[in-house]
């Protein structure tokens, strides 16, 4: 076997008899060395670079999402990058957590459970600074006079049941015109 080791380093020396380097052992290495370290150091900042980065949008995380915005299973109140506030309404709970989650988000609002406290008046003055969906509203707090308040009524029925829910918008200083609807008892036409 150490025959045919031989003669292959034998074959291969006599071919590359012909080759002849201009560059010295030394200045091969010291080229590598150049390189090594060049590569680390981009490789150091490019971790820098990606720290910050990381660093930076994470400082801006929240800020980036300024605004309100709590679910809960009854309702939602929701910030919008638009400057518009959408509040989603499954049922009239937590009726003080709702105003102070419509306050937070700059909707200053007046909440009615049990009681209807909308007429024509206030139902059409709503439209001013929101836009009515299916099961949603989207309020624009910019719009909304100053003083005025957001009115939420959700009247019920003698049995507790909720009837249905009304929106409007109060001007700063109206007095409220509630009914309470428990008494009244409600027929589907046949």
């Amino acid at each position: 076997m150490n025959d045919s080791l031989a003669a292959v380093r034998d074959h291969v020396r006599d071919r590359m008899a012909a080759v002849h380097m201009t560059v010295t052992a030394e200045e091969i290495t010291t080229r590598g060395t150049r390189r090594r370290t060049h590569r680390r150091v981009a490789g150091v900042a490019a971790a820098c670079a990606v720290g910050a980065a990381v660093a930076g949008i994470a400082a801006l995380g929240p800020a980036s999402q300024p605004g309100v915005h709590v679910h809960l299973a009854a309702w939602s109140v929701d910030s919008n990058p638009d400057g518009t506030v959408t509040l989603t309404v499954r049922e009239i709970t937590h009726t003080d957590e709702l105003r102070a989650a419509l306050a937070q988000a700059g909707v200053p609002a007046i909440v009615t459970p049990g009681e209807s406290c909308l007429n024509p008046e206030n139902q059409s003055r709503l439209f001013h600074s929101a836009v009515l969906g299916s099961d949603a509203l989207t309020i624009r707090p910019s719009a909304i006079p100053h003083g005025d308040k957001l009115l939420i009524s959700q009247p019920t029925g003698p049995d507790g049941k909720v009837i249905g829910y009304g929106w409007g918008m109060v001007r700063a200083g109206e007095p409220l015109h509630c009914t309470d609807m428990s008494h009244i008892t409600i027929t589907p036409k046949n």
